[in-house]
């Protein structure tokens, strides 16, 4: 085979599985399986016998990836400080959290990073976009901290950058400092916060350290999986900014 200019992006599908979860609310379990393989070489030509291996497996990642979850009435913007994504985001990990766990759940939380697309376009949202947006397989935790493991992961966020939180948590920043803040409890323990984030977060990722000795708990839905059911449930995406982060005399890289 003489492969001397194929200039796009072969993608093999190795496997796709579409299952429904039993869960309260119905929670679709979206799983793909492919290897991306990108030829960048200008030097390598167009080849039709390849072409012709390679296009019934990208008519069949198309089909799937092209499927209508939503409407998206506003263009999501992804910023520091708060954002209409990152809240809708943290608003679709809680509502999950309330929904399948009642009580359980203080705030969610989505580190900045781990978005992975500037913005949630204005109109169809298809499955592809939700790909984008999160394309790592990473899944919800649960970590159990004191106040004062919390006032450290406050000042984490008040130091390098704000991170997305649920509408249960409020903080205030000034001069990269944690200045006030407020969680509206769920869990009836008084004494402790339960937090839902990425197990990679709760593992330690993006310098999350203060977590790592703390009590945790690990789930199998993947942070996508759940942004994607949220979508669906709200047919048509709502999200508002409600000041529950607010920042003074703070610059913020992007």
């Amino acid at each position: 085979m003489n492969l001397k200019k194929y200039n796009s992006h072969v993608v093999i599908v190795l496997a796709i599985v579409l299952g429904i979860s039993s869960c309260k609310p119905p929670i679709s379990k979206i799983t793909a399986k492919y290897k991306t393989i990108s030829i960048v070489d200008s030097s390598v030509i167009y080849d039709p016998l390849l072409e012709s291996v390679v296009k019934p497996y990208r008519a069949k990642v198309d089909s799937v990836m092209n499927e209508l979850i939503a409407y998206n009435e506003l263009t999501l913007k992804k910023h520091r400080n708060e954002s209409l994504l990152g809240n809708w985001m943290t608003d679709a990990i809680q509502w999950y959290c309330d929904s399948v766990m009642p009580d359980t759940v203080d705030f969610a939380l989505m580190n900045y990073g781990g978005i992975r697309v500037k913005e949630m376009p204005k109109g169809d949202l298809r499955l592809k976009h939700f790909f984008e947006l999160m394309p790592f397989e990473n899944k919800l935790a649960i970590v159990v901290v004191d106040s004062q493991t919390l006032i450290k992961a406050l000042n984490k966020f008040a130091s390098n950058g704000t991170w997305p939180c649920s509408e249960n948590l409020n903080y205030q920043i000034d001069n990269h400092k944690i200045k006030y803040w407020h969680v509206q409890k769920k869990n009836p323990n008084r004494h402790k916060f339960y937090i839902a984030a990425t197990d990679y977060v709760i593992n330690g990722g993006d310098k999350s350290s203060m977590f790592t000795n703390q009590e945790k708990r690990f789930f199998t839905i993947t942070y996508r999986d759940i942004l994607i059911n949220y979508a669906k449930f709200q047919k048509k995406l709502i999200a508002n900014k409600t000041n529950r982060i607010q920042v003074q005399n703070t610059s913020q890289d992007e």
